[in-house]
């Protein structure tokens, strides 16, 4: 049988979690120091507007889709995630769901680091303040599992 949509959409969110992941953790080339990360984190958080608008289309939601939206204004890593994702698509924000301006996704590498490893710090403004982005984006993985235990969406 195949995967539901939201399957898909999940699966596809869990691996660009783990590949920002590993890039943050030096296990992935860093050939493209500058573009290679925001390119991960843009990934994941456009599968998340994926996942939302599956998730509304579900039929074991019954109707009930407003639940989806409704989640994410009142969960700030959902709703910023669908920010930084609509923000990107459309080169600005146009309706805020977390009610907070979205900057610019920043890289910096430091070839200082300590263990002799050059690191990438991956930050975002949200705000106004200074994000780490893989903190966000294990935030918005968490809602998001929370979102479907606590609404019977199973696998």
């Amino acid at each position: 049988m195949e995967p539901l949509i939201y399957q898909r959409k999940y699966e596809s969110l869990l691996r660009a979690y783990i590949r920002l992941g590993e890039y943050c953790a030096g296990k992935i080339d860093k050939q493209d120091s500058f573009n290679g990360p925001k390119d991960f984190v843009y990934s994941y958080f456009h599968t998340t507007y994926s996942l939302k608008e599956a998730l509304k289309k579900l039929d074991s939601m019954g109707g009930r889709s407003g639940l989806v939206e409704t989640y994410i204004i009142n969960e700030s890593s959902v709703a910023l995630g669908i920010d930084i994702s609509n923000s990107e698509k459309h080169g600005e924000l146009r309706d805020s769901k977390s009610k907070k301006s979205i900057g610019k996704l920043n890289s910096h590498v430091h070839n200082f680091d300590p263990q002799g490893k050059d690191r990438t710090e991956l930050t975002i403004k949200i705000g106004g303040i200074k994000t780490d982005c893989l903190d966000l984006v294990t935030e918005n993985l968490e809602a998001w599992k929370g979102f479907m235990a606590s609404n019977n969406i199973t696998f």
